[in-house]
Formats: structure tokens, sequence, C-alpha cells
């Protein structure tokens, strides 16, 4: 379109978020049910419930655990990835590493 005015213009400036609104309750709903999933994974694993090497359960039986959709979850593994505690293995599984971070 000659006006720069295209309906889905990605340039457009995001709106600011407001502290009250439903939305910011959404994203901190959001954050405490991923660190509680983190928290819980990281207890198996120090716990030992899940030894060095194991497999995870899945993201459908976590997501079934957690009572959410998988998107925390794999948020969750990712970040426990990230911080060297699982390792992922495309179309096999995620596993407890060998030499898991000290806590």
């Amino acid at each position: 379109m000659p006006d720069g005015k295209h309906p889905l213009n990605w340039k457009q400036p995001r709106r600011p978020i407001d502290p009250s609104t439903k939305e910011v309750a959404t994203m901190t709903a959001e954050a405490t049910l991923l660190a509680r999933i983190v928290a819980d994974l990281r207890a198996h694993i120090e716990s030992g419930d899940w030894p060095p090497g194991a497999r995870i359960p899945s993201i459908r039986e976590l997501r079934t655990q957690h009572g959410c959709s998988d998107q925390p979850v794999r948020s969750a593994l990712l970040t426990l990835q990230a911080s060297g505690w699982l390792r992922g293995e495309r179309r096999v599984g995620v596993f407890v590493v060998d030499d898991p971070p000290i806590a």
C-alpha cells in the first residue's frame, strides 16, 4: 500500500504494558508456574528420583502432573537444559546429565 498503513505493519510501536491490567497478572502467573515446574523437576533430580542418565517423563506426562499446557513444561525443560541439568536428544527424549551442577 502506498500510504504505509498496512494492517499487519510490524513497524508499529508496541504499546507499553499497564501494570494495573490483567495482562501483567497473566504474565506473573505464567512466570510463577514456570518457576514451580523448574523447582519440581530439579527436586526430582536432586533427590535421586531421576538419577544421572535417567530419561525424564514425557511432556505429556509432565503436563498432566502439573495441570497445565505443553508450553510451560517445554520452557521449564529448556531452562534446565540451558543451566546444565538436562540434555535433550531429538526424537529420543530428555535425560538427566551425568554430572548435574551443584545446587
